[in-house]
């Protein structure tokens, strides 16, 4: 337990219900940890922040609605003394420097053990980074700068935008529906699907349709 028996307030941000409550019942085990509240989008998340002031923040990248690394960066803009961790089912290869240079200070996939999740909160709270040990080498030593163009795999070549749509892509979102989720106009999409098949190396937006299904049925 941290020194002078500090109890930490935890603020859960998670578009899955089952994974709110796993994350509920883990933090209820915990001497340390006390559950603050939880919302599953970037509207609640602000509003509770606000209302119950917590400790330290576990989000998704993917939410109900609104994206977790612009949630990140409007998090830490508003609330800069706020630590925010990353608890996502998506690949640390593509998301977690993204995530650490939104302003998160740390990731940890779904698919690692509780003492992981467990040790990455403690981490972030004392005001470290955290990061798998594959990826801390990475990070820390370029200072969260971008690694060289010809180091990038194909999807770290994607801007944030274009990530976010290629998402939704893997997700079964048509054209039109991406529109409305992320409140642009139709030709903004199309124009970023160019950009998203050039950096990719796909011709067709059939090409690009099966290359998301299949990392999404592979991450």
């Amino acid at each position: 337990m941290p020194a002078g028996n500090r109890i930490e307030r935890v603020l859960i941000i998670e578009s899955h219900p089952i994974v709110r409550k796993g994350l509920r019942d883990l933090i209820a085990e915990q001497r340390d940890l006390e559950f603050a509240g939880e919302a599953e989008d970037a509207a609640e998340a602000l509003n509770a922040i606000r209302s119950v002031k917590p400790d330290i923040i576990i989000t998704g990248i993917s939410l109900k609605s609104g994206n977790g690394l612009d949630l990140i960066k409007e998090i830490k803009a508003l609330f800069p003394g706020l630590p925010i961790l990353v608890f996502s089912g998506y690949d640390e290869l593509v998301f977690a420097e993204r995530a650490v240079h939104a302003g998160a200070m740390g990731y940890v996939m779904k698919s690692e053990n509780v003492s992981v999740l467990l040790t990455a909160m403690r981490t972030v709270l004392a005001g470290r980074i955290y990061v798998s040990k594959e990826l801390a080498g990475s990070i820390l030593s370029t200072a969260l700068k971008k690694k060289p163009q010809k180091k990038q795999t194909a999807l770290e070549r994607l801007t944030d935008r274009e990530l976010e749509i290629f998402q939704s892509m893997a997700s079964g979102c048509k054209a039109d529906q991406i529109v409305r989720k992320l409140n642009v106009s139709t030709s903004t999409v199309y124009t970023h699907l160019t950009h998203i098949k050039k950096k990719l190396g796909l011709k067709s937006n059939y090409d690009l349709l099966r290359f998301a299904l299949h990392w999404h049925l592979h991450k």
